[in-house]
């Protein structure tokens, strides 16, 4: 009989702690999210100021965003391509690491064609009207996160004891 109850209390608690883990996950998102946003301000900045663009994108290395070290180190390679094609590569292999929706990440994608073939003045022109629809998406995006991240976690304990209930 303990060895019953320890089982179901384990099972229990393990579908409690994927709720958590699913919650976890979504917080992730929003960091990856404000993190992105950091770093395009740090682009632009860099951009408008006049710097080379493999220095600007060395220089977006806040947080875990892995986008801007690779596209920074392929640009240093070149590899017979160009930032429109190196910029679309990274942040199709980025992914929803970025923190971004589907539909942002392929605008953001081709943010790079704009980067690697517009002047300095069209380049910043881009990323701020880039950073104002991420800036406008931010509100609804914040809201719509924490809602999922409260979900999972009572979806996670109400299921766990469920679980403990059924199985007793």
């Amino acid at each position: 009989m303990g060895l019953q109850m320890t089982g179901i209390l384990l099972l229990g608690f393990s579908a409690a702690a994927l709720g958590f883990r699913a919650a976890f996950l979504q917080e992730r998102k929003l960091q990856n999210y404000w993190q992105l946003r950091q770093n395009l301000e740090q682009l632009y900045s860099a951009v408008d100021a006049g710097t080379m663009l493999e220095e600007a994108l060395e220089n977006c290395r806040t947080g875990r965003a892995r986008f801007w070290q690779a596209a920074a180190q392929s640009l240093r390679n070149k590899e017979g391509e160009g930032l429109a094609q190196i910029w679309r590569q990274e942040a199709e292999r980025a992914g929803a690491g970025l923190g971004l929706e589907k539909q942002e990440r392929e605008r953001f994608a081709a943010l790079g064609q704009v980067l690697g073939t517009g002047d300095r003045a069209e380049c910043c022109r881009q990323l701020r009207a880039f950073q104002d629809y991420l800036a406008g998406q931010e509100t609804q995006r914040t809201q719509l996160l924490r809602q999922k991240v409260q979900l999972y976690r009572k979806l996670g304990l109400m299921t766990g004891a469920l679980i403990i209930v059924l199985l007793l």
